[in-house]
């Protein structure tokens, strides 16, 4: 009987999103065949996720966390990261997933590679030869992504990088974030080592107010916006144009009740063989979307919500 009141009151426990990442972070250590482990495979008893958690805070004490991160770097979106503090560790090179978000079909991510071997071999010039794969656990979706990096801290031999991810769906839980090989020193040796750092970031995800989609079909010169999604980290623009068109300079705003918010250009592409595109645009810093009243493109203001339909404009 009273082992049955212990087993009911176990399953009223529901852990949050970095507990299940610092979990997650142990397990994945001891990888096997490439396969994602979910994270209701690895609570079996309170005792062992009080070890594993002890061991997580160990290992992150050095690092100082989020806040730690936050408050040293000041990186744009601040104020909506959930903390991942995640990590997977091959050939001495630990990748840290330091804190994500999702919107929709955007994401932000921070993370950390360091060379935790103690002989310093990155540099601020490091490369990562084929790029950050971000994926969904669950489907076989792959995102978009672009990267930067933040800050080298040589003292630590760690780089901070920034990555934006944009998707043609909406990006689901949890993000997954691998790179396949680090390059020491891009300008000079092409040292560098192999391997598969892989690390599962779980979010609460963007409030539902801080998303507006607008689907109306809108003409702006020779290209049709089929699909405009605004978020607090950024706007994504797909559609189509005529095959005869020529490539124009665009430029974006978001307008609000305070004023003009101007975005830049990210990134995307134009696909030839079906005359469709995929482009970004990112804010300098969080935008409050429940306050954005309309976005404007090459001087053709679109209202939100859009009571536009076939609205075609001609430049």
């Amino acid at each position: 009987m009273k082992n049955d009141k212990i087993m009911k009151a176990y399953d009223t426990i529901q852990p949050s999103n970095e507990v299940k990442n610092r979990i997650l972070a142990e397990v994945m250590q001891e990888k096997t065949s490439g396969q994602m482990l979910r994270t209701k495979r690895v609570f079996p008893l309170i005792a062992a996720i009080v070890v594993i958690l002890i061991a997580s805070a160990t290992a992150f004490a050095a690092f100082g966390g989020i806040d730690w991160f936050i408050e040293r770097f000041n990186p744009p979106f601040a104020e909506v990261l959930d903390s991942v503090m995640a990590y997977s560790e091959e050939q001495g090179v630990r990748m840290t997933v330091i804190g994500a978000q999702r919107f929709d079909n955007m994401a932000i991510v921070y993370l950390s590679v360091q060379d935790v071997s103690g002989e310093n071999r990155l540099t601020e010039n490091l490369q990562f030869p084929n790029g950050f794969l971000v994926s969904a656990d669950e489907t076989d979706d792959e995102y978009l992504v672009m990267f930067q990096q933040l800050h080298f801290d040589n003292s630590t031999n760690t780089a901070y990088m920034k990555l934006q991810i944009i998707a043609d769906v909406v990006i689901a839980d949890p993000l997954v974030i691998n790179i396949g090989g680090v390059r020491f020193d891009r300008t000079g040796s092409t040292e560098g080592v192999e391997g598969n750092w892989q690390v599962a970031a779980y979010t609460v995800g963007g409030a539902a107010n801080q998303v507006a989609a607008i689907t109306n079909d809108i003409w702006i010169g020779n290209y049709l916006f089929e699909f405009i999604t605004v978020t607090s980290i950024g706007m994504q623009t797909t559609g189509s144009f005529t095959a005869e068109s020529n490539w124009i300079s665009m430029t974006a705003y978001v307008e609000t009740s305070d004023g003009l918010i101007r975005l830049h250009r990210g990134s995307g592409w134009h696909d030839y063989t079906d005359y469709s595109f995929n482009l970004n645009w990112q804010p300098d810093s969080t935008l409050d979307v429940a306050a954005v009243t309309a976005i404007i493109i090459n001087d053709v203001r679109i209202p939100i919500p859009c009571e536009c339909h076939e609205y075609s404009a001609t430049l």
